[in-house]
């Protein structure tokens, strides 16, 4: 089965493949590898008021790790909100999505409910 993948998903599913694979699990110090089939999230995420990306994956890893964490924007614009570039920051890993979840949430300063 050939399935074609736009331009712009191949930029961002290259894009966080190579995030990924060099991010570690902060608690075992391994390597975070996914196991996802196609049209699966990677990780989802909520922007901040100050243009960041608080984030979680809604998967658990090889070894049942959920993670939360955020793309905080650096050099210019950095601090207006229009940052072109940007850092993983604040990896944090959970064994439940819903704690990965309201860490995004508390990271982005959302008004979320964490209890469903």
């Amino acid at each position: 089965m050939n399935v074609q993948i736009p331009d712009g998903v191949r930029e961002i599913m290259a894009e966080l493949a190579s995030t990924v694979s060099f991010a570690r699990n902060p608690r075992t110090n391994k390597e975070i590898n996914f196991s996802l089939s196609c049209g699966k999230h990677k990780y989802i995420y909520f922007r901040g008021n100050d243009g960041n990306d608080y984030c979680y994956t809604p998967h658990a890893d090889i070894e049942g790790w959920y993670y939360s964490f955020a793309y905080i924007g650096v050099g210019r614009g950095s601090h207006s909100g229009k940052a072109k570039k940007f850092k993983m920051r604040y990896l944090r890993c959970h064994r439940k999505r819903k704690n990965a979840r309201c860490r995004a949430l508390k990271l982005s300063i959302v008004k979320g409910r964490c209890d469903g």
